[in-house]
């Protein structure tokens, strides 16, 4: 035994890929998108919610006059989270989406 196998270091353990070949040369995907500002994000939400509330809770009120106010609100919040996760968010986003993500 000499001293240059005493100092001499193991080599590291390699693993084998089980990708075919060329796999591994594949372009990666392109980077993901900004996420939007969150304060961007509230303030474009208040601007949703305001006119759906207002609308629904108006003709609810026309509608449902002799509802107790609990069960107007029992109605009117499902159908406004609807709209506005369905229909007014998903506009809005996209419409904003340049600057929301600025």
């Amino acid at each position: 035994m000499t001293a240059n196998d005493l100092t001499a270091r193991p080599a590291a353990p390699t693993v084998a890929s089980a990708a075919p070949a060329g796999v591994m040369d594949a372009p990666l995907p392109p980077p993901l998108p900004r996420q939007p500002r969150r304060w961007k994000m509230w303030l474009l939400t208040c601007a949703a919610i305001y006119p759906v509330i207002t609308g629904l809770g108006y003709s609810l009120a026309a509608v449902g006059a002799s509802l107790p106010l609990w069960a107007r609100f029992v109605i009117m919040v499902p159908i406004a989270v609807a709209l506005l996760v369905f229909v007014v968010l998903p506009v809005l986003t996209k419409a904003f989406f340049g600057w929301i993500t600025r």
